[in-house]
């Protein structure tokens, strides 16, 4: 027996959903059950892209500040008294 019996092929999304709905316009349950599964596929992966992305930029802001603090501290240590 081939391993194709156990795992089925795999599909585009599109794919997918015109084949589960026989080519109609109108989707059906097996075409809506796999753009459902789709779209809960790709919220997770939104967002951790999103969180990552929010990393990114916190971590640039801290850097900022700091090089911003650092140039400050040195402009006092380097030129007392104005």
């Amino acid at each position: 027996m081939s391993m194709s019996a156990y795992y089925p092929k795999r599909t585009s999304v599109i794919s997918a959903v015109i084949s589960a709905s026989d080519g109609r316009a109108d989707l059906g349950w097996g075409g809506i059950r796999c753009l459902v599964l789709w779209v809960g596929g790709m919220v997770p992966l939104a967002l951790t892209i999103a969180l990552i992305a929010l990393d990114l930029l916190v971590a640039f802001l801290q850097a900022y500040v700091f090089a911003m603090l650092t140039c400050i501290y040195l402009n006092d240590a380097l030129h007392p008294g104005h």
